[in-house]
């Protein structure tokens, strides 16, 4: 089986969320600071959160290979921030940017809402 994990930072949907110019504001750098966070916990501390698993994992259940060691190409990681309307060129810019270089999806609220809307009433696995 092919497991990822997937590390989603839900921060505010208004707020400071980006610049004028379009930059980052406070709000999804708070986010991106807690993923790099994350990373280095993870990195660090893997076979805790594996305790974690299997604590709460179903008795009869046994858990794949993907879940016994650290592997950083398994993990992705998501910041979600704001509305669409915060959103300018800059913006997009530097979230194609963040996701290229540092493999973090970059979200606006408005994505979360859009994707739900299209896969209501549809089989997705």
């Amino acid at each position: 089986m092919d497991i990822s994990f997937v590390f989603v930072e839900l921060q505010k949907p208004y707020g400071n969320i980006t610049t004028k110019d379009g930059e980052l504001g406070d709000t999804f750098r708070k986010g991106l600071k807690q993923i790099e966070d994350w990373q280095e916990w993870l990195e660090a501390n893997y076979s805790s959160l594996y305790e974690t698993f299997v604590k709460y994992k179903h008795p009869d259940i046994l858990l794949d290979e993907e879940f016994h060691k650290f592997d950083r190409t398994r993990m992705h990681y998501s910041v979600v921030a704001g509305r669409r309307k915060d959103f300018t060129d800059r913006t997009y810019r530097l979230k194609r940017k963040i996701e290229e270089e540092q493999k973090i999806l970059v979200l606006h609220y408005d994505n979360l809402l859009d994707t739900a809307t299209n896969i209501i009433g549809k089989s997705t696995y």
